[in-house]
């Protein structure tokens, strides 16, 4: 059964309030419109703390807990029907506050009072979960051979399935019946015809069990009960709600980096997000606030040393009412992406905004920091299978013109195979196929449009190209660039005449792959302040080279025999 995590009984929760000196005014008078006529509080009794109409218990299945409920497990509280007598008010308020145990799935009853039988009548009751599925609060009336098909009644579409505390409040005058929930009004209903308040039977009454006998008990537990002469009103509904339940909303209103970028922009309703911060980061400063004043943020906020120019951050927040909680995941990570030139076609090169792209099937973007490159953000596909499962579509690329040569650079990583790389209107279609051995590698290639090029195609990676195989393939910062709009500068950067791995670098090592061999070869490695930390000569008698180094975790620019350029990270 789960329980309230703060003070069970209303006494408790306005002692919280400082609300003491308001407390025996509340009990008795309630905005001036209902007078309270009887009240259970089950503090170690079920006895009438207003009235004369004390309840008994079942033999079996009902005990009081120390925290101030009536617990109800295969059992039942009835009370003297006729001291209570309902079909004598003109106006009445049922209130109960109760938590449901889960798995009820019949006709089951918390509330019952009219006349007990194999068919019951005469009757109103309550009704939180149903054999149709719906929440229901019904009135029927000199109907005794088939009372259900006569019910005035009001449902709510979703019947209570969890094991949350919530208030219910039934309001019955001489011509409408009005059902809140958890201080929402569910609904109103006429009443005509027998099915009246003064028609209500005063021979049972009851909490748990329902006037037709056969139908199953209720379960869970309550925490308090009364009856009001009077319809209480909508105002005084909400406000009884949320005194007994709290505050349910744990959203944060903000949530900001210093220094820092979140992706996507924050969003309550999004929990998951990438940060990017600067290049050289060594820490952060995270800080929110809630939307609802009264909730607690509980961790997560301050400053967080990063490490390599990473971490991560939970910021959790509790609800006003003691129970209800939601935690925000960051993920912060330096960028690294250097753009090649101002007119990239693609439309989100940080990887970090699914909704912009097109394509279908497993396709998301992650924040976990062992899959994305840098930034905080990469785009996943795939499902863990080597088969045909998602595509990351450019659909249309309506940038696309005839007998145009486009370059396109992205750092990709493949896991346990290759990914396609498809261009499917660029006459003749290009297909080129990437396999990175579960290592990020930068691909940087070209391709040329024919005469026949058309702006409705696509542009895809794709699980069902190339003889694609690979289970996972992660992606960021892609760039496509027409060539004709990249200047002489622009070529050099991250030049395909090497390739440098591992990139990241780790344990103080990386290799230069050349392809064009040159025994002599000068490699300078160059910080983003423009500070020169290594200047190598090496001469080799293969393509490959090593170079160990003592960098400081960061970004640096590698250059090779003062021409070709390439971005290396270091962690």
């Amino acid at each position: 059964m789960k329980k309230l995590l703060h003070s069970k009984t209303r006494k408790n929760y306005f002692l919280k309030f400082a609300l003491v000196p308001l407390l025996l005014f509340a009990f008795a008078t309630i905005s001036n419109a209902q007078t309270l006529m009887h009240s259970y509080t089950f503090n170690g009794n079920a006895n009438d703390g207003t009235g004369s109409a004390n309840g008994s218990l079942s033999a079996t299945g009902a005990t009081f807990s120390p925290d101030g409920k009536i617990n109800l497990n295969d059992g039942y509280l009835t009370f003297d029907a006729g001291v209570i007598d309902v079909p004598s008010y003109t106006s009445i308020t049922f209130e109960v506050v109760f938590n449901q145990t889960a798995g009820q799935t019949g006709f089951h009853t918390l509330l019952a009072f009219g006349t007990q039988g194999s068919l019951g009548s005469d009757y109103v009751q309550l009704q939180p979960a149903r054999a149709d599925d719906v929440l229901r609060a019904a009135i029927s009336c000199n109907n005794t051979t088939n009372p259900w098909a006569t019910e005035t009644g009001i449902n709510d579409t979703s019947e209570i399935t969890d094991e949350d505390v919530h208030h219910s409040v039934i309001t019955i005058t001489a011509d409408e019946m009005a059902l809140y929930l958890d201080g929402t009004l569910i609904g109103t209903t006429a009443l005509a015809g027998d099915n009246v308040l003064s028609n209500i039977g005063n021979t049972f009454a009851s909490l748990g069990y329902s006037t037709y006998m056969n139908d199953p008990l209720w379960s869970g537990s309550i925490d308090e009960f009364n009856i009001y002469s009077g319809a209480m009103d909508a105002t005084t509904v909400s406000s009884r709600a949320a005194s007994f339940l709290g505050g349910t909303n744990a959203n944060l209103a903000t949530l900001t980096v210093s220094p820092g970028t979140l992706t996507p922009t924050f969003d309550a309703g999004v929990i998951s997000y990438g940060v990017s911060v600067p290049a050289g980061t060594t820490s952060v400063n995270i800080s929110a606030t809630t939307e609802d004043g009264s909730a607690t943020i509980n961790s997560g906020v301050g400053t967080l040393t990063l490490t390599d120019g990473e971490g991560t951050a939970s910021i959790s927040v509790t609800a006003s009412d003691g129970i209800t909680t939601k935690t925000y995941n960051l993920s912060i990570q330096e960028e690294c992406f250097m753009p090649l030139g101002a007119n990239n076609l693609v439309p989100d090169p940080y990887c970090a905004d699914r909704s912009v792209y097109q394509g279908w099937g497993s396709v998301s973007v992650t924040n976990d920091l062992a899959e994305t490159y840098c930034g905080g953000a990469s785009l996943k596909l795939g499902n863990g299978g080597s088969g045909c499962d998602a595509a990351l579509d450019i659909n249309p690329a309506t940038f696309l013109q005839p007998e145009t040569t486009y370059r396109v650079r992205v750092m990709v990583k493949t896991v346990d195979g290759n990914i396609g790389f498809r261009v499917s209107a660029a006459d003749p279609t290009f297909d080129y196929s990437i396999d990175t051995n579960g290592v990020w590698e930068l691909q940087d290639f070209t391709f040329t449009t024919g005469a026949g090029a058309t702006t409705d195609g696509f542009i895809s990676f794709n699980k069902c190209d190339s003889a694609s195989n690979a289970t996972y393939t992660y992606i960021d910062n892609f760039e496509i660039y027409d060539m004709s709009t990249l200047s002489a500068d622009d070529f050099e950067l991250n030049n395909v005449a090497f390739k440098l791995y591992p990139n990241p670098s780790t344990n103080n090592v990386f290799k230069i792959a050349l392809n064009d061999f040159d025994s002599a070869v000068n490699v300078k490695v160059f910080n983003l302040l423009g500070k020169e930390v290594i200047n190598k000569d090496f001469v080799s008698n293969s393509k490959t080279i090593e170079v160990n180094h003592k960098l400081n975790a960061g970004i640096y620019i590698v250059k090779i025999n003062d021409s070709a350029t390439s971005k290396l990270i270091v962690k």
